[in-house]
């Protein structure tokens, strides 16, 4: 259980880095149109236009399989009632499940992963 608890809060940073690097640009751009007038769209494309595609998919890719994961153990510990309907855990197991599936499954989300890694080894390489 105490691995368990790490990986959430593991996952819960994940999350916050990418919020908070979708925030670095992301506010400045809605000042910016309240500013101009602008929209948040055309602001957003002035500035470095970074993309957050590698932390949001090593943020689902890390969540969903851990929240797999949760799910599992905590069924494991309560036996067969977690598989009954009138148990929560029943219903868990399978948001946990849908969760490495949709919007990308796990596969997709590594797939994106290691070509952000590429690119950005290949500018490094560039730069030198």
């Amino acid at each position: 259980m105490a691995e368990l608890a790490a990986k959430t809060e593991a996952g819960r940073a994940l999350v916050y880095n990418l919020t908070h690097r979708m925030d670095e640009e992301f506010l400045p751009a809605v000042k910016n149109a309240l500013a101009n007038g602008t929209t948040i769209h055309d602001e957003l494309k002035k500035l470095k236009g970074a993309r957050w595609t590698k932390y949001s998919a090593e943020a689902k890719l890390f969540c969903s399989n851990v929240a797999m994961e949760v799910a599992d153990e905590c069924v494991t510990l309560c036996g067969g009632i977690a598989y009954m309907r009138d148990f929560p855990l029943e219903k868990y197991m399978r948001d946990a499940k849908i969760t490495q599936i949709y919007e990308g499954t796990v596969h997709i989300q590594k797939n994106e992963i290691i070509t952000a890694l590429i690119k950005e080894y290949a500018s490094k390489e560039g730069e030198e």
